[in-house]
């Protein structure tokens, strides 16, 4: 188990990658269409939850992943 440094194995190096460059997007979206401060937090939540619901749909196999 080498994995990326963090302890993590093998098998989540491309996840890292992936997570890598998409994590930022929304912020750096939300910049450029300068979305208010005050509902960016709102999105950012849908957004987070949304994501982790996919993640742990792929996990338990319900969606192909």
């Amino acid at each position: 188990m080498t994995g990326t440094g963090s302890g993590e194995p093998d098998s989540f190096r491309p996840c890292h990658g992936w997570y890598r460059s998409w994590a930022g997007a929304l912020t750096v979206t939300a910049g450029i269409l300068r979305v208010p401060l005050s509902s960016f937090p709102v999105l950012a939540t849908i957004d987070k939850t949304a994501r982790y619901i996919v993640l742990a749909l792929a996990i338990l196999g319900l969606i192909a992943s």
